[in-house]
């Protein structure tokens, strides 16, 4: 191997230059290129998870967004076992779906709790 700065040979090992200092390169071999790993495909129930989180709040008042939730539980699952992509839209369907059942929740609650104060 020859030094990359003044080309005078270098000796096997050595890590400078003996005539000019400069540091040794290693030589460094092209191999094949690596072929691009396929992007795993996104799990289902996740996508499932986000759309009935949402279309419930459109559709139906929200009144089964917890369903999404659930959905999403359950794909959070089947990602972590299967290394599928989609975690953020499973994330995304459970905040949506207990968010909304929350919302109903603390309604109902509200509307229960006025209707059985007595006015005087």
């Amino acid at each position: 191997m020859n030094c990359t700065n003044c080309q005078t040979q270098l000796n096997p090992g050595s890590s400078f230059c003996a005539n000019c200092g400069t540091p040794a390169q290693p030589v460094v071999t092209p191999s094949a290129p690596h072929a691009p790993r396929a992007a795993s495909p996104t799990n289902g129930l996740a996508i499932a998870s986000l759309v009935t989180s949402v279309a419930t709040v459109l559709f139906c008042g929200g009144l089964l967004s917890f369903v999404g939730a659930i959905l999403g539980h359950v794909a959070l699952n089947q990602i972590k076992k299967n290394g599928q992509a989609g975690r953020g839209l499973a994330i995304g369907g459970i905040a949506t779906g207990w968010a909304i059942t929350g919302i109903w929740l603390l309604l109902v609650t509200l509307a229960f709790s006025l209707s059985n104060t007595s006015t005087f």
